[in-house]
């Protein structure tokens, strides 16, 4: 069962159309993820992370997800030839440098998803990089949707929102929580929060 930590979180995630959970790395978000999967009842969920992890996912949804699935009811996208599995499994995970795939990225966009969980979310902390695009929109001559318009539910996780800088945090606050930052554009959330001053003691 969940630490109550975790179904704080979840139940945020519940109340919410989108979230992120940033606990600390090896604090469980990912069985919180499944958890709000689990709750929401979603039959087609798409998990979006490093391609290092891809089959801890599949072993963790193997553990959590209540609708006790099996190997064949989740499908771990290796490769950009072979497109996705018609149709689509109960899960569905890729990782962020297949995502822009412009094969997958056009499949994927004509899915509808119960949930979207981007797991190391801050792989979209610049919204000009095509995964960041793929993902959330933005740039000249799309190739298809956004996936995030794509899901009825946006879980984003990461332990490290911030890596380096607070403008770093603006494309998951422009998608997750427009309200949050007064629905500022990346110039004026940079001016506010990210202000930078060069010289020998700033």
């Amino acid at each position: 069962s969940l630490w109550p930590f975790q179904r704080a979180s979840v139940d945020y995630a519940l109340s919410h159309p989108h979230s992120l959970i940033g606990d600390q790395p090896g604090l469980g978000k990912t069985m919180s993820a499944i958890a709000i999967s689990n709750e929401i009842q979603s039959t087609k969920n798409l998990v979006v992370c490093p391609a290092s992890i891809r089959y801890q996912w599949a072993e963790r949804i193997l553990e959590w997800d209540v609708g006790k699935p099996r190997l064949n009811d989740i499908s771990v996208i290796t490769s950009s030839r072979r497109g996705i599995p018609k149709p689509l499994k109960r899960w569905t995970i890729i990782s962020w440098e297949l995502i822009r795939s412009e094969g997958l990225w056009k499949a994927l966009a004509k899915e509808r998803f119960g949930h979207l969980i981007l797991d190391e979310a801050h792989y979209a902390k610049h919204g000009d990089t095509k995964r960041s695009r793929a993902v959330f929109g933005g740039g000249r001559d799309p190739v298809a949707d956004p996936i995030f318009e794509c899901a009825d539910k946006t879980t984003a996780l990461t332990g490290t929102p911030l890596p380096k800088r607070p403008l770093e945090a603006y494309t998951l606050a422009r998608h997750l929580c427009w309200d949050a930052i007064d629905f500022m554009s990346e110039d004026d959330f940079a001016e506010r929060f990210n202000f930078i001053q060069s010289g020998m003691y700033t």
